[in-house]
């Protein structure tokens, strides 16, 4: 696994051409990274934010396209989701999807399951891409501005407790949006 230290090195000397895969497989914690860089002028926001609003909905594609052509089959046998839960992930996205795909895309290593079974229960591609875009646009916002603002105290995390306290923060600001996007969004009924 890389450092901090080279994922930097590497961004920096090679720019947006190296940010886009390096965000497809490496997610939100290149888009902190980012956010950073972007604090010490060696990226730009809106340029940063549209590389890495594309290579995370890549990215989500590619579940989707694993949920939506390997079936249930996948969710069983990879993810160890029971029937039960693919029954309840169906009624959720029938009644409730863009909520299940906001939620999906903010709970990190479960929102993989989430993205898969989008493809499983046959969700639209064009409402995927839609409602993925409106929660990857706040999420990548969210993780550039904590990069952006937190770049420096990432980056000199020593203890156990200051881990602690950053998870609190991302934690809570997590929290915050999946809040307003609720309010903001209300259920369909």
């Amino acid at each position: 696994m890389m450092g901090l230290d080279t994922i930097i090195a590497l961004l920096t000397q090679y720019g947006y051409l190296i940010m886009f895969p390096a965000a497809i497989v490496g997610g939100p914690y290149i888009a902190l990274i980012v956010g950073f860089l972007i604090s010490t002028g060696t990226f730009s926001f809106i340029p940063s934010l549209i590389v890495l609003l594309v290579a995370d909905i890549a990215a989500d594609m590619i579940y989707y396209a694993i949920g939506r052509f390997g079936g249930e089959v996948t969710l069983v046998n990879i993810f160890r989701v029971t029937k039960e839960r693919i029954s309840k992930l169906e009624e959720n996205f029938k009644k409730y999807s863009f909520h299940t795909l906001t939620v999906g895309k903010f709970l990190h290593g479960a929102g993989v399951i989430v993205l898969v079974a989008a493809g499983v229960v046959r969700l639209s591609l064009v409402e995927f891409i839609g409602y993925n875009a409106i929660a990857t646009l706040a999420k990548t916002t969210m993780l550039l501005t904590v990069g952006y603002f937190f770049g420096n105290w990432i980056s000199n995390l020593r203890t156990g407790l200051d881990y602690f306290a950053f998870a609190t923060v991302i934690i809570v600001l997590i929290i915050g949006f999946v809040v307003l996007f609720a309010r903001a969004y209300p259920r369909r009924n």
